[in-house]
């Protein structure tokens, strides 16, 4: 509700009684009353306010994140933190060759790491070591290959890469994760280890972004008496890695209840390659820029359905119209999921991920 009213009616209730008495504006009534209505009009402007920072529904909506995190620590909870990539690279260069502490490698997009060791290239010309990210955050995670130069040139090293894949960087928990988190913790009883306890559990560890509980299944979803299998995904909304898993293992080892057998394992990533045939406006716009900003939406659909798992199927319609949305689309000629023209199942504890998008200008 709103309590918000404006001076002028206020002034008007104040004067709604006072009969045949002069109270138009410079009029004496109205400069004695009209600051004492522009004063109440402000509290209750700021009474407004109050409501929305209160309850933590409408903090989420007004976007007050300070209140949501103090109304939410009433409660024992905290925000997850932003997280750095540390990543495995592997350098070429003159055998012997020592590259310090503190040297800095790049992608070409501009991402920067910094090695955080001497490393030393060896009789065979390559060395490794870890590298880490500038700064927090899941766009410090890279595919392979993609950290691939050096912002600084250092004597005697030649080439650098990454080998594989990093993902375990992961972005400050938003405020829609933290308040889905905060009503799983007041309104899903939690007690004495049942399905909800080991929910928040494995929701409370950095990097855990979802979880499905199962009691008397194990690792293989056979079922076994006195176990509990916990199936997560990671905060980016992919299969969790092996260290992510230990973690919350390790904790839930801490807290679970005497005799219980707990296993956790990674929900498994559907890989979904799209193909399309686009009629796009090159007047005024690239198929780069068309391009990445598909991708982008159709990354956030996937995100959306690991959200609302009672969607059990990826929509071709919902990828056509996600495409035709795009400024510069003008129309599609051909759409294929993972060469089929037909929806995708989505199977119990998978997440749906986005692979190649291949697109054409026709």
């Amino acid at each position: 509700m709103s309590y918000f009213k404006t001076a002028e009616e206020i002034y008007k209730e104040m004067t709604s009684t006072l009969g045949d008495i002069d109270t138009s504006e410079n009029s004496f009534i109205y400069n004695n009353l009209m600051p004492v209505a522009m004063e109440i009009a402000t509290s209750l402007l700021d009474l407004d306010e109050a409501e929305k920072k209160s309850f933590i529904s409408f903090a989420l909506e007004n976007g007050y994140s300070d209140y949501i995190d103090l109304r939410a620590d009433e409660y024992g909870l905290i925000r997850k933190t932003a997280t750095y990539a540390r990543v495995l690279v592997k350098f070429t260069g003159a055998s012997g060759t020592i590259l310090p502490l503190g040297s800095i490698v790049g992608t070409l997009d501009n991402r920067l790491y910094v090695t955080e060791s001497d490393m030393t290239i060896g009789e065979d010309g390559t060395g490794t070591c870890y590298v880490v990210s500038s700064e927090t955050g899941s766009k410090y995670n890279v595919n392979i290959g993609e950290i691939n130069y050096f912002p600084i040139k250092y004597s005697g090293i030649t080439s650098v890469t990454n080998e594989s894949e990093y993902t375990e960087a992961y972005d400050k928990e938003s405020d829609e994760e933290f308040v889905k988190r905060y009503y799983v913790k007041v309104r899903e009883i939690a007690t004495s280890g049942n399905v909800s306890h080991y929910k928040q559990w494995c929701l409370s560890i950095k990097g855990v972004g979802s979880v499905n509980v199962y009691e008397c299944k194990n690792d293989k979803y056979e079922k076994e008496n006195g176990s509990v299998l916990c199936v997560i995904t990671d905060s980016n909304h992919r299969g969790a890695d092996e260290e992510l898993i230990d973690q919350v293992k390790s904790y839930i080892e801490t807290v679970r209840p005497v005799g219980a057998k707990v296993y956790v394992i990674s929900s498994s990533e559907l890989t979904i390659n799209v193909s399309a045939k686009l009629v796009i406006n090159t007047k005024e716009y690239t198929k780069e820029e068309i391009e990445k900003s598909i991708k982008s939406s159709i990354e956030e659909y996937f995100i959306y359905l690991d959200d609302n798992r009672d969607i059990n199927y990826i929509s071709i319609a919902k990828i056509s119209a996600i495409m035709m949305s795009h400024v510069g689309v003008i129309d599609i000629r051909e759409l294929l999921l993972n060469e089929d023209r037909n929806n995708i199942d989505i199977p119990n504890n998978t997440v749906p991920i986005l692979g190649t998008l291949n697109i054409t200008i026709v």
